[in-house]
C-alpha cells in the first residue's frame, strides 16, 4: 500500500516550495508517493498534446528530483482528453519525458 499525495485538484496548483514541503514529510513514511495531476494545469489535461513551456517543466522536473533524492515514488497524471488511438506516441512521449 501505497501512503502520500495527490495533486489532483481543482484550483491553484501548488508552487514548488510547497511540493518540496510534502515531499520532505512523505519521505518519512514507508512507500511514500506523490502523484502530480492538478486538474487546473492545461498542459495536463486540455492541452495534454503539447509540451510544457520550459519554465513550468523545469518546476515539475524540480519536484521529481526532489522526490527522487528522498526516497519518494513520483507519479506524473496525464489526462488525456478526447484521446484517440492515433494520439498513443505522443502520449508515451510525454509521459517518458517524465522518466528521464
Amino acid at each position: 500500500m501505497l501512503h502520500g499525495v495527490i495533486e489532483g485538484f481543482y484550483g491553484r496548483p501548488y508552487t514548488s516550495l510547497q511540493r518540496r514541503i510534502i515531499i520532505r514529510y512523505l519521505s518519512s513514511l514507508e512507500k511514500a508517493a506523490f502523484i502530480y495531476a492538478p486538474k487546473n494545469d492545461s498542459f495536463h489535461r486540455l492541452r495534454w498534446r503539447e509540451d510544457y513551456p520550459d519554465d513550468l517543466w523545469s518546476r515539475i522536473k524540480e519536484t521529481i528530483e526532489s522526490a527522487v533524492e528522498s526516497g519518494v515514488e513520483f507519479y506524473f497524471g496525464i489526462s488525456p482528453w478526447k484521446f484517440d488511438n492515433k494520439d498513443s506516441a505522443n502520449l508515451r512521449r510525454k509521459a517518458g519525458r517524465a522518466l528521464n
